[in-house]
């Protein structure tokens, strides 16, 4: 079985991958999941799956307001699309780091959500699915996808745990 390499963004820090911050002997956890490869894998995609139904519940609820003006009202649910795709986007990235060509399939996923979200809320009574919308999604992916992605790097660089779910070997 192949060993996946660490990414590089925590190759440059072997001593890092090694240490212990939590107090837990780093044997536990690799044995843990040896033992119960399926609960890495669920551990390692579920989070971009519970945010797309994070996305998907939003979507059905129907239009709410947040102001009188047409303009913040617009500022906001857009900021809040470049955010929630851009966050989409990291988590897919994570969840595929070892695959090739994760970064184009991590867009191509998060794209074709925002279309089918779009076309989804054309359905949700007082909500309407616009090709606006799917650009902005795919604004969201590209701008802020790297910002969060760099947080997630930061977190499990730090976190022993997170590490052992997405960067040991499967």
């Amino acid at each position: 079985m192949k060993k996946n390499k660490p990414p590089h963004f925590l190759a440059e820090d072997k001593k890092g991958l090694e240490s212990n911050p939590g107090g837990r002997p780093p044997g536990k956890l690799k044995i843990f999941f040896e033992k119960n490869p399926g609960i890495k894998i669920l551990l390692r995609y579920l989070p971009p799956l519970i945010w797309m139904a994070l996305i998907f519940y939003a979507s059905s609820r129907p239009r709410i307001g947040v102001s009188g003006s047409f303009w913040l009202s617009f500022i906001f649910f857009k900021t809040l699309h470049l955010i929630e795709y851009g966050v989409l986007f990291s988590l897919w990235r994570l969840s595929l780091y070892n695959i090739s060509y994760s970064q184009s399939i991590s867009i191509a996923i998060s794209v074709i959500y925002g279309i089918t979200d779009e076309l989804h809320q054309a359905l949700v009574p007082t909500r309407e699915g616009r090709v606006r919308d799917v650009l902005i999604d795919f604004l969201g992916v590209l701008i802020l996808g790297q910002f969060f992605l760099n947080i997630l790097k930061k977190l499990i660089k730090e976190n022993m745990f997170l590490r052992s779910i997405f960067f040991s070997s499967e």
